[in-house]
């Protein structure tokens, strides 16, 4: 996109959110509608389908610049920053965990299971056995420290 459509964009962006702010301004009983599970306005923001990672820092960064708490919400399938501006306004930007951090093999374990003896399955008994599965953790780079060793999962 052009940095003229970008900007035209950013400004049309900006001033629709004005737009809804001075409405529900103008309707506080309607704030409830707008309200979230946290008593928040919620909205979610997807990361640049190019730069993932560098979408999440300039995201963070540009929230913390504004004023916003900024922190990161991670789990088996994601890796989301959450900007909260006021503690009423909570904006979350998106991220699959798999294509921001790095899976990194940390070890391996035998593990015992049971399965059917496959020279017996009429009578379908068990017998146990052994198989190697891969111990892991997830690095994910700290979004604010171009090259820090901060914490690598509780630090934005």
């Amino acid at each position: 996109m052009s940095e003229n459509r970008t900007l035209d964009l950013a400004a049309r962006q900006a001033a629709s959110l004005r737009s809804l702010a001075d409405m529900i301004e103008a309707n506080p009983e309607l704030a409830e509608n707008f309200s979230g599970y946290k008593n928040t306005i919620a909205i979610t923001v997807h990361t640049d389908l190019f730069d993932r990672v560098g979408s999440l820092a300039r995201f963070a960064r540009a929230c913390k610049a504004a004023g916003a708490t900024v922190a990161k919400e991670i789990d088996d399938k994601w890796h989301n920053v959450v900007a909260t501006f006021a503690n009423s306004v909570e904006v979350t930007m998106l991220a699959y965990r798999e294509e921001v951090c790095e899976r990194v093999v940390v070890g391996t374990r035998e593990v015992v299971e049971e399965v059917p003896d496959p020279e017996a399955m009429a009578a379908v008994p068990t017998v146990k056995r052994k198989r190697t599965e891969e111990i892991v953790r997830w690095e994910c780079r700290p979004l604010l420290a171009q090259d820090s060793d901060e914490t690598r999962d509780g630090a934005a």
